[in-house]
């Protein structure tokens, strides 16, 4: 992430990350919303499902699809949008491998 985050918020964008690898019923309060570049909705699915998947991501395994969902909702809400600005639903968010929107 580090193209991505600026250097001096390394610290707070990892220790939330890390609260989510901790409980993956965490909920972050506050959107992240301080990036170097322009970041896509992708980047942050695929950055938790890489997170997730390493943690047990799966059918019968404490990490669902729900839970990385939830957290890129409320972590990422302003890259979580359409073209014409509305909301992804759910269960768009949920398919954490798209390559495409």
């Amino acid at each position: 992430m580090s193209p991505f985050i600026y250097e001096e918020d390394m610290d707070e964008f990892c220790t939330d990350l890390l609260r989510f690898a901790m409980d993956h019923n965490y909920r972050p309060e506050i959107e992240w919303k301080r990036f170097k570049t322009k970041l896509s909705n992708f980047d942050v699915r695929h950055l938790v499902w890489s997170i997730a998947i390493r943690l047990g991501l799966g059918k019968g395994k404490v990490y669902s699809n729900d839970d990385c969902a939830f957290y890129i909702e409320r972590r990422f809400a302003s890259l979580c949008v359409t073209a014409s600005g509305e909301p992804l639903s759910h269960s768009t968010l949920r398919n954490l491998t798209v390559t495409s929107i």
